[in-house]
């Protein structure tokens, strides 16, 4: 459960802190009003994109911090550092994190939706993942995708047997040529 937000130079936002109460929290304003930049700053801790766009006119580097609380009870303080140029930089309780292990930490403790989530249904894309979700096929989707990536081994291993074979009879050929003619 996300326990405190705290934003730095994000697009418009200069500075924001905000704690959060056990249970539901919401979130109202104007049109305008920043609703969306809170969504983004917890997509970023979370593992989504960063991109130089979203810091602040100006300034050098945006900033996001987060402190869960999970299930055990157990705090967690995340930061997403974006630069200027584009880089990002992340930590999980002060250590250097990849954005994968953001999104494996965090997964179970932030649910994000947006107004326009329900258009993944309309994507071809995502209907596989969302129809083998459904049917709760996550074990043999895995076994599917481990046999195909050994059978792109066993081909990718053939092809090369294949074509050091065909080095080897032309440089025969060529030897016995070389042969024949001397």
């Amino acid at each position: 459960m996300l326990r405190f937000l705290s934003v730095r130079n994000l697009a418009v936002i200069d500075r924001l802190e905000i704690e959060f109460e056990p249970g539901l929290n919401v979130l109202t304003g104007e049109t305008g009003a920043g609703k969306s930049i809170l969504v983004g700053a917890v997509g970023l801790l979370v593992g989504g994109r960063a991109s130089a766009d979203l810091v602040r006119t100006g300034e050098e580097t945006a900033a996001v911090e987060a402190i869960f609380e999970t299930a055990s009870g157990a705090e967690v303080i995340v930061r997403r550092e974006v630069s200027a140029q584009g880089r990002s930089r992340a930590s999980i309780d002060g250590a250097l994190a990849t954005s994968t292990a953001l999104r494996d930490l965090c997964a179970p403790l932030v649910d994000l939706h947006g107004q326009h989530d329900h258009q993944v249904l309309l994507d071809p894309a995502a209907h596989l993942e969302l129809l083998d979700a459904f049917a709760d096929a996550s074990a043999e989707r895995a076994a599917v995708s481990a046999a195909f990536a050994t059978l792109q081994d066993v081909r990718s291993q053939r092809d090369r047997l294949l074509t050091s074979e065909r080095e080897q009879a032309s440089s025969t050929s060529f030897a016995i040529a070389r042969t024949r003619r001397g």
